[in-house]
């Protein structure tokens, strides 16, 4: 009620620099700038900490590195309060133009922050109140539950499991995010609110179905914001507005347990992981930081099914898997207790290791793909990084993320009250497409099949590199597109998740994923690509992914002042109503008998395996995926597992 208000930008913040900066932050800074070109040192020193000569400084704070404003929280040079103010203004300036922010709890987090501020215990001072957006599809206790859904509006009992943790330590929770109806498309619209758009065109999509996070932290109304990732929502958002997003490994940060299956979190199975997102992968690993410490009870951080302490390698951030040597340093790396210090060690100077590139089976328009190669090399050990046509069996995987996503989607609506009134792409994957289905052979085959595949060739390979999307944002009238807009016309897309496989292909592989920007191509419109490591090896990922934001050295890190539109055209190819999306989705064929060419490869992965391991329980557990420890601290010393 409060939009268009006040819509003048709040003036910058004069510090001076003795008084922010302690020696080894300052140093730290100045080096950073000097690797600077001269230009946008001038055109950047407002935003980034300001070169050495200089007495005071002026920081636009809405544009400020987390890290940045963070550090300024700490030394009460500024407050909760004042970012509070600088988050509604920023809102009441772009968020009647994107609607990425529909939920905003002013008096509330200013109250929050209040209490915090009394409190004395250490931990919830690690944030300082540092207002932050979570996900519409998370609940936040006492506030209606959203969920993108018309009809909800029940109070939530208590937060999310991530959302408690961050409060705990000391974040203020400033709103939620807008998400498509029940975080289901890759495309942030519902009936409740206005549609969520390209803070970069706003003519375009922002992704799904963490989108108004994206677009929020992309237009500069927060620092820092929670999404949620199934089969790319916290990804594909990232890559379409500019931002870093990340998936890690299962059991790395904390979640609701299920209802099921004893509390515990079933292996080799699809699951939707929570994950942090920010402007750069230095502000990521701060958030991460917060996200990773097993600081819950053991009711809200349940472990995963088959994973104990005596056979969990935890990589925490001093450890990789490859003995990288840090700057300056020779052997195995110096020891780095918190991903933030990870992530900065990472930054510093160019960083290589064993890069393969791959396009998933996907058909990628050329110039995204060439975008993400050049990025590729700048990482890599070798000049021409190899492509990989298949890193894994991905008919295989393709068919098993179908089958287990539809299989979920069944037990939780297709005997709901609400079914006939859920949007028709729900529907579909609710009802029709499970007739058939072996839910118990696609976990078998993952379990069996995929996962070894992983773990072999992750022994050769650190990172593979891969688009995130196969194509710019579509746009925002349409729910999902049919076909390649661009180039590449007879790639068709039979239901509204195919255009998504270059994410969704890798979720059943237990992978983490890291999606940051590697360049523009039309308008000025970002593009994203997608770093992937082996299961449990976030900490190579968050090493690398700040070695690659360094090199590229793109705009983005800093958002967006105002939102704009872009000039090219732009084709409509695809469903505009639930009637047109009905009758698309009435044409495809439920997932039943895999096809010829997956029967295929299912014989020959399935003999292979036999021929190269005889005994099934060596393979159960192909490769062991970190674990929080139930101990406080202890999770910051790394264990491995010595076969591994």
């Amino acid at each position: 009620e409060n939009m268009g208000e006040n819509n003048e930008a709040t003036p910058p913040l004069v510090v001076n620099l003795e008084d922010v900066v302690d020696k080894g932050m300052r140093r730290a800074l100045d080096d950073s700038l000097t690797t600077r070109k001269r230009r946008r040192k001038e055109k950047h020193a407002s935003v980034y900490f300001p070169l050495a000569e200089t007495k005071e400084i002026e920081i636009d704070l809405a544009a400020a590195p987390a890290r940045h404003v963070l550090h300024l929280l700490k030394r009460d040079i500024i407050n909760g309060e004042k970012l509070v103010t600088i988050c509604r203004a920023r809102r009441d300036i772009v968020d009647a133009e994107i609607h990425a922010v529909p939920i905003f709890w002013y008096e509330e987090c200013l109250a929050n922050i209040l209490e915090n501020s009394q409190k004395k215990e250490h931990i919830s001072q690690y944030l300082h109140g540092l207002p932050i957006l979570i996900k519409g599809s998370m609940q936040f206790q006492g506030a209606p539950i959203f969920d993108g859904f018309y009809k909800n509006g029940k109070i939530a009992q208590k937060s999310s499991a991530i959302v408690q943790q961050m409060q705990l330590l000391g974040a203020s929770i400033l709103g939620m995010t807008n998400v498509p109806e029940f975080a289901t498309g890759g495309h942030t619209f519902n009936n409740v609110y206005p549609t969520t758009v390209n803070p970069y065109d706003i003519r375009r999509t922002v992704g799904g179905s963490s989108g108004g996070a994206a677009a929020a932290l992309a237009s500069r109304q927060c620092w820092l914001a929670l999404g949620s990732d199934l089969g790319g929502s916290l990804r594909v958002p990232a890559a379409f507005c500019g931002i870093v997003g990340m998936r890690p490994s299962p059991g790395r940060i904390c979640r609701d347990p299920p209802l099921s299956n004893g509390g515990k979190t079933k292996r080799f199975d699809l699951h939707s992981i929570d994950g942090p997102m920010a402007r750069s992968v230095l502000d990521l690993a701060l958030a991460f930081d917060c996200l990773s410490q097993p600081i819950l009870s053991d009711g809200l951080a349940p472990g995963w099914e088959g994973l104990d302490e005596d056979n969990a390698q935890i990589i925490g951030p001093q450890g990789h898997t490859l003995q990288l040597p840090l700057p300056g340093k020779t052997g195995p790396p110096c020891p780095l207790y918190t991903w933030a210090s990870l992530a900065w060690s990472g930054s510093q100077k160019r960083q290589a290791c064993r890069v393969a590139v791959s396009a998933l089976g996907s058909s990628v328009r050329s110039d995204i793909m060439e975008l993400i190669t050049d990025a590729a090399r700048l990482i890599s050990l070798e000049d021409s990084p190899q492509f990989v046509s298949e890193p894994w069996p991905l008919a295989i995987a393709e068919s098993c993320f179908n089958t287990l996503r539809a299989n979920s989607f069944a037990q939780k609506y297709k005997h709901s009250d609400l079914l006939n009134e859920l949007k028709p792409e729900i529907v579909w994957n609710a009802t029709k497409a499970t007739q058939g289905i072996d839910v118990q052979k696609a976990w078998h085959n993952n379990k069996h099949i995929i996962a070894p595949a992983v773990y072999e060739f992750f022994l050769t390979t650190d990172i593979l590199a891969t688009p995130c999307t196969i194509d710019l944002p579509f746009h925002k009238d349409i729910r999902y597109p049919t076909e390649a807009i661009y180039g590449n016309g007879t790639t068709v897309y039979e239901d509204y998740m195919q255009w998504l496989k270059p994410c969704y292909i890798v979720s059943v592989t237990e992978c983490p994923a890291i999606v940051l920007p590697c360049g523009t191509l039309d308008d000025g419109l970002p593009v994203g690509i997608q770093l992937i490591a082996k299961p449990g090896d976030d900490a190579i990922l968050i090493y690398m992914a700040a070695s690659l934001e360094t090199q590229l050295d793109l705009d983005f890190r800093l958002g967006i002042e105002k939102p704009r539109t872009g000039s090219r055209p732009l084709p409509r190819v695809g469903p505009t109503s639930a009637q047109e999306a009905l009758e698309h989705h009435a044409k495809r064929k439920p997932y039943e008998t895999p096809p010829p060419y997956i029967q295929r490869q299912l014989q020959h992965h399935t003999s292979a395996v036999s021929t190269r391991n005889s005994d099934p329980g060596k393979i159960n557990h192909p490769l062991p995926i970190a674990q929080p420890e139930a101990r406080g601290g202890s999770h910051l010393r790394p264990k491995f597992d010595q076969q591994s």
